[in-house]
């Protein structure tokens, strides 16, 4: 269930600190008590939370009280959920909710963080709002569904959890600057896995990423908050499992200093940490390549196999078409190649964006994917092999573009194992294929996602001397000047290849 408010829906209260601020539930707005409502408040050992509930009226809470305090259990649990978020968050380095005390005000009762249940109807499940702000940032409350009954949830617990640690995160997001919904709800729910790494719900939304993967991870659609905004977790959490949570930290810290253009911090974060954007990138676009019924041979998220994976944007024996390249995006094509040599037409340069080759478990046409046999560039308009004597089968090719740009990188492609086939565009030839071998790892030769080796199943690499890895930035690596083709392959006598053959040869046999 989509939460409702966000820091973006409220930056015009930067502007101005007090014209904006939002009624409480307790005095009226669009979620709110009933004049006939009994509300009570309870606050937690640790004067962290407070929660405002109603014990009979149109908002009533569930009043179990299983160890007879006479408070509502699951109103404590709420307010526990909620003061247990909060400590997780400031003990990773992030800054605490803004007190209203910071605000000159106590509309809760005291300086804790303030709770409401109220009953939304199934039309959400939370919502965040702001008092008003301060040199401290912005101090808010938050309202949470009363009962979550009718809701999807699979337990109440589930639902509290939930909820909860996404909205707890707003509040510590209000004493930075504004987020862009992208950068707001991105990170609530990539919170939501911080303090639940099981989240069912943190997986459900990373779904609105893939459902749109070409779409730059900056530029949501238009219009109230959507599901890819939320989907931009799948992107943080990358970042925080590929390094530390600590990256995190310092993105909220770079934007409260300019909040301008958020997109721009990566490069400088990633620096920091000896990474670089390009090479992050093209590995979260592979991670992304490997999930839903595509999960289970090369690197990828840990919980790849739950997310409901990409659909291609062609699919075909010969991938022809006008393809266009977003900023922090991805393309993918599946190729269904009839065997031999495979080939990659372009009729215009696409320096910045990288393109890999990943062939499919058990040569079928779609399934398990493995990581790339092969990587390369489109640095003039030609017609590149890319690899030689591939078996028959299912492949998919995957194009990224990791600088920040204006507008796309376009050309007419033609990929497949004629060059001159009718709908490829008419270019030069090169006859040469890339001669250095790269790795099948990340840059580490690990898995970034769980700090641990390359899965038993993942094709492993023996480099050349002159190797580079699939995760660096293509770079022009042509052997024979204007005739050379700016590719890395993984030949048909490499290790890495016979090692893919290899692991094809365990499945079959697992099966």
């Amino acid at each position: 269930m989509r939460r409702t408010a966000t820091i973006g829906a409220v930056a015009a209260m930067l502007l101005s600190p007090s014209a904006f601020a939002e009624d409480r539930p307790t005095h009226g707005g669009l979620w709110s008590f009933a004049p006939t409502d009994d509300v009570q408040s309870w606050e937690e050992a640790s004067a962290t939370v407070r929660v405002h509930f109603s014990t009979s009226g149109p908002n009533v809470t569930r009043l179990d009280d299983f160890d007879e305090d006479g408070v509502p259990d699951f109103a404590q649990n709420v307010a526990e959920r909620t003061a247990e978020s909060i400590e997780l968050y400031v003990s990773l380095g992030f800054r605490a909710p803004v007190p209203e005390s910071a605000i000159e005000t106590e509309l809760g009762g005291s300086p804790a963080y303030d709770v409401y249940l109220i009953d939304f109807g199934g039309s959400a499940d939370g919502r965040f709002g702001i008092d008003g702000c301060g040199n401290a940032g912005c101090a808010g409350f938050y309202v949470i569904e009363n009962d979550f009954a009718g809701y999807g949830y699979t337990t109440i617990e589930e639902g509290i959890t939930t909820v909860s640690s996404h909205e707890s995160f707003h509040g510590v997001q209000a004493a930075y600057n504004f987020l862009p919904d992208w950068v707001s709800e991105g990170t609530a729910t990539w919170a939501e896995r911080q303090f639940d790494s099981d989240s069912a719900d943190f997986v459900r939304l990373c779904n609105g990423l893939l459902v749109d993967p070409g779409r730059p991870v900056y530029q949501p659609p238009g219009g109230p908050v959507p599901s890819f905004a939320y989907g931009t977790a799948l992107w943080f959490d990358f970042l925080s499992s590929r390094h530390d949570a600590g990256l995190i930290v310092d993105f909220l810290e770079a934007l409260d200093e300019d909040a301008e253009q958020p997109e721009l911090r990566f490069e400088a974060l990633l620096a920091e940490r000896g990474d670089d954007l390009e090479t992050a990138w093209a590995t979260f676009a592979r991670y992304n390549l490997a999930t839903g019924q595509r999960a289970g041979v090369a690197q990828s998220h840990p919980y790849a196999a739950a997310l409901d994976g990409i659909d291609p944007d062609s699919n075909a024996e010969v991938v022809a078409l006008d393809a266009r390249f977003y900023p922090l995006a991805a393309s993918y094509f599946n190729l269904q190649h009839p065997g031999g040599d495979a080939w990659f037409v372009a009729d215009d340069v696409l320096p910045d964006v990288a393109f890999s080759l990943h062939p499919v478990a058990d040569f079928a046409a779609d399934g398990p994917v493995g990581d790339p046999i092969a990587t390369w560039a489109s640095l003039r308009p030609e017609a590149q092999r890319v690899f030689e004597d591939l078996p028959p089968g299912g492949y998919w090719v995957v194009g990224t573009r990791s600088v920040i740009a204006d507008g796309p990188a376009r050309a007419h492609l033609c990929i497949g194992a004629d060059p001159q086939d009718d709908a490829c565009p008419d270019v030069s030839m090169s006859t040469q294929t890339g001669g250095t071998t790269s790795e099948a790892a990340d840059e580490t030769g690990t898995d970034a996602s769980s700090g641990g080796v390359a899965p038993p199943d993942a094709p492993s690499a023996t480099s050349s001397p002159t190797s580079t890895d699939t995760d660096d930035a293509p770079r022009s690596t042509s052997n024979d000047g204007a005739d050379g083709c700016s590719c890395r392959s993984k030949t048909p006598d490499s290790p890495v290849y016979l090692g893919f053959l290899v692991v094809l040869a365990v499945r079959r046999r697992r099966r």
